[in-house]
Order: C-alpha cells, then structure tokens, then sequence
C-alpha cells in the first residue's frame, strides 16, 4: 500500500481488523477491510488479483484444498501467491529434552481442543498447491532471528529454534 498498490485483506476477527485499521491509519495507508474467512472470498472477482499474500493464517483451515482453489480463482493469470506458516517439524520436537514427541506423518487437527490448528507435512502442502494448479517457484525455511528476544523458554526453547526452521514459506504463480 505504501508503494501504491491497491490492497484488501481479510479476516475472521473484527478486533483483528479494527488493529489493522489503526495501524494502516497510523501508516498513512488505504487498506479495504473485510470480515471473512479465506475459505470464500465471494466479494473478490474471478481473475481480479496480482498478488495473494498470506501470513500464518491456513494452519487453521480444515480444507487447504478449498482455500487454494479460492485464491487461484481470483488471481490473474500470472498472478504471485505467497503464503508462510508454522514449519510442520517444528512442533514434532520437544522443548525441554528435543526429543521426538509426535508423528511429523500425522496430519490433522493439532490435538488442543481449545486451540484448532491443522498440521500437514511439506508434501501435503506442495501436492495441494499443484493440486489447485499453482506453479510452486520456492520453498524457503528462514533462520529464525527474533527468537533472542523471546522470553517464554517453555515453548520456544532457544536450541531448538536454532536447530529448526520455525516457518515455512511457499511462492507459487497461477
């Protein structure tokens, strides 16, 4: 938005758009704004988008298929689709001893039934995106370097996330 272009996004959780309204407000941006889910995006046009972007938001989708089908649908052809999540090995490692604590193979919901998160291995991702006719161009595991200023060892245990990837990223074009 800052370079021009015209931007819109979307979300599930109105105080998520309200943050995002003061911050776009504060960054002298114009941003649309709209409360829904990425499972369906009816108010976007067929072939209407240059470039799809999202950040750690499809682990909470039930049906990864769908969502990729959605965003082919409204990116012009050519178009750039970039979306990053939690690295499917991180949370298969432990904190305290990085012991193997459950199956990287065993996709589905995480198990906290307070807190729905779908994990899918590295191939359940790339099949997917293929899958919904996307051209993958990168697959990018970043060295993570905030996790020096993290303060809850419990969960983000400094060894392990300097073993680890904590993220995955994907590029793709339609």
């Amino acid at each position: 938005a800052k370079k021009g272009a015209r931007v819109t996004g979307i979300d599930l959780s109105e105080k998520h758009i309200e943050f995002a309204k003061k911050l776009a407000k504060k960054r002298n941006v114009k941003i649309l704004f709209e409360q829904g889910s990425f499972q369906q995006l009816p108010s976007i046009k067929s072939k209407s988008q240059d470039i799809v972007f999202s950040s750690w938001a499809f682990l909470y989708s039930p049906d990864l298929g769908q969502v990729f089908k959605e965003v082919h649908r409204v990116l012009k052809k050519g178009g750039l689709f970039v979306f990053s999540q939690d690295h499917p090995f991180f949370h298969c490692f432990g904190n305290e001893n990085l012991e193997i604590k459950q199956s990287y193979l065993k996709s589905g919901n995480g198990g906290n039934p307070n807190f729905i998160s779908f994990r899918r291995t590295v191939s359940e991702l790339f099949n997917a995106l293929k899958e919904s006719g996307f051209n993958v161009e990168k697959i990018l595991e970043p060295e993570c370097k905030w996790y020096a200023r993290w303060k809850n060892e419990k969960y983000f245990n400094k060894k392990k996330i300097e073993m680890l990837p904590t993220t995955i990223i994907f590029k793709s074009r339609k």
